[in-house]
């Protein structure tokens, strides 16, 4: 039992080594955050902006209504900056000192108790900004004749053997002339620099409002941008294709020039179409990534330029811890990609349930005045023993293992607390229910009060009675808990 103990203070104490209250008191359900340079700085709407401290590396939050909180930030372009999440759940400190004690001081009563410990761990899988919006190369057409460099050579040899062209293959290939000519001129429209424009305005803004009417109007942008894919490009190659079905050159090498440029240029004119969807459907992600960071508008009058950034819940008997990091992140005009540049800051944030007490458990030195009763035997004349009753007053330091209710009142030098304590290393172990007070910043306590113990009971044996071995007074011997006092203690704890 002793090692028992020993191994329960070790264990409990890992986190009781500083006596700590309540964290920052969140009233409401909710805190206000900010970044300033390289540190973020919260409030809660009990107070103003105004109030605003720096949160400090694992920052501890109480929630006085409930078990939920919601994290309201000052916005930030979210093009420009990434807010990233990791949580944990873990089984509160204080339920699992209570409970652990319980437990053993219910073992003390030939009663087994149970704990069920179960670790949580939570993830956000949210989609991050790199991932959103993937690499994709530009591919710009030449301005050399027609806009595409394969239909200019090929008219040029086109010109240059006319002679050889029958009537009817001069014909066709001059009504396939304005077809090529119109997806030409469609397929040369820069795209790419009109959208790079729109990412560098998004990714400039630094008002939430501006950013969701650029948003909305890039939304619109991108319908006229399908239907102009659709119209000028997709039907416009159709109709190429099923006039170049008809071209047919008698002229062997002539006829492998033509088709192999026609072909180049259509593979060109796809490829393009397929590198401006890709942007058009980056930029769908980037308008997404806005219409997010501005969705869940902060309803108070005097904090309207936040927004709700994170939710988060846990159950009784549980703290959510999460680590916020920011990032910032550069546009690259070349690739169309928003690269990490630095992390800003981390910090991480405790969530959990208020309470008035702070719970510890502490071993300590209780000096102790008991009367105590005890059976033993007395030798006759013949050999044999007699059964007698006897009082023993102690008066002697015990050691004991105490848990305590520490009353926060808001200061660091005193607190008055409420202990239970047991012993278990004994036959008969104390229990010792008093109370005192703490001095929280040094963990430090002085305390005092009554003991109660179990009480040895004959069975089958009476006082007086011969036995003929003290073997025998053992057995009949039984212990039973006594609801009256033994007497009282003065403790002394330190360090927990």
């Amino acid at each position: 039992m002793l090692i028992v103990l020993c191994l329960f203070v070790s264990y409990s104490g890992l986190a009781q080594k500083n006596l700590i209250f309540n964290g920052s008191k969140v009233t409401d359900n909710r805190i206000y955050i900010t970044l300033n340079g390289t540190e973020i700085e919260y409030f809660t709407s009990k107070k103003s902006e105004d109030s605003k401290i720096k949160i400090i590396p694992d920052q501890k939050f109480s929630v006085m209504d409930g078990n939920s909180c919601n994290i309201y930030m000052r916005w930030l372009n979210p093009l420009k900056y990434m807010i990233t999440w990791k949580d944990s759940v873990f089984i509160d400190d204080r339920d699992k000192a209570v409970t652990d004690f319980i437990g053993l001081l219910a073992s003390q009563f030939g009663t087994s108790v149970t704990l069920l410990n179960k670790d949580k761990n939570m993830a956000d899988m949210k989609k991050t900004l790199p991932e959103a919006i993937k690499s994709n190369k530009i591919i710009n057409g030449l301005d050399k004749g027609f806009n595409s460099l394969d239909l200019t050579l090929l008219f040029v040899q086109l010109n240059q053997n006319i002679d050889i062209l029958t009537e009817m293959e001069l014909n066709t290939i001059n009504e396939l002339v304005p077809l090529l000519t119109s997806l030409d001129s469609a397929n040369s429209k820069k795209i790419a620099e009109e959208l790079d424009a729109a990412f560098i305005s998004l990714y400039s803004e630094t008002d939430p409002v501006e950013a969701k009417s650029k948003a909305d109007k890039c939304k619109k942008n991108i319908s006229v941008y399908e239907k102009y894919f659709q119209v000028n490009i997709e039907n416009q190659r159709k109709r190429v294709l099923e006039k170049l079905e008809e071209v047919k050159i008698n002229n062997a090498l002539l006829n492998s020039l033509t088709r192999l440029s026609l072909d180049k240029f259509l593979s060109e004119v796809n490829n393009n179409l397929v590198t401006n969807r890709a942007l058009v459907a980056k930029l769908s992600t980037v308008i997404e990534i806005i219409d997010e960071s501005v969705a869940d508008q902060s309803q108070n009058p005097v904090t309207t330029d936040y927004y709700r950034i994170k939710g988060l819940s846990f159950d009784s008997g549980e703290k959510f811890e999460t680590s916020i990091s920011i990032s910032e992140y550069k546009y690259n005009s070349e690739s169309k990609e928003f690269i990490r540049e630095r992390e800003i800051v981390t910090r991480k944030m405790m969530f959990e349930g208020y309470d008035l007490f702070a719970v510890t458990v502490s071993a300590g030195i209780c000096y102790s005045n008991t009367t105590l009763k005890g059976f033993g035997v007395s030798a006759g004349v013949a050999g044999d023993f007699t059964v007698t009753e006897d009082d023993i007053t102690k008066s002697n330091p015990v050691t004991a293992l105490f848990l305590n209710f520490n009353l926060g009142i808001g200061s660091r030098y005193l607190s008055p607390l409420a202990q239970i304590g047991i012993d278990p290393t004994k036959k008969r172990p104390f229990l010792l229910l008093g109370g005192g007070f703490s001095i929280p910043v040094k963990g430090f306590a002085l305390t005092g009060g009554l003991i109660w113990t179990w009480d040895p009971a004959l069975n089958d044996l009476s006082v007086g009675e011969t036995v003929y071995s003290t073997t025998a007074l053992d057995k009949d011997i039984s212990y039973e808990f006594d609801v009256q006092p033994k007497g009282w203690y003065l403790g002394v704890q330190y360090n927990f």
